[in-house]
């Protein structure tokens, strides 16, 4: 089940809460939440884009492809 917060709705992830590796860049962190964000109108369809957030050992956040990420 999704949740929605301001236009975006909140993806389940089978490694929520877990630590990460991003395949393609091999950054770590803690997996805090997916997102299916609207990319807005293309040909006349709504677009989205799913949006890992991975709260690295520096404390930062950065954002990844949620199929590029394994368990690290």
């Amino acid at each position: 089940m999704s949740s929605t917060h301001g236009g975006t709705a909140t993806i389940p992830h089978t490694l929520m809460h877990q630590q990460v590796r991003e395949s393609l860049t091999g950054r770590t962190g803690t997996l805090m939440d997916v997102l299916s964000q609207s990319l807005g109108f293309t040909d006349g369809e709504h677009r989205y884009a799913e949006v890992a957030y991975v709260r690295g050992p520096d404390g930062l956040e950065f954002t990844a492809n949620p199929d590029s990420l394994e368990r690290a």
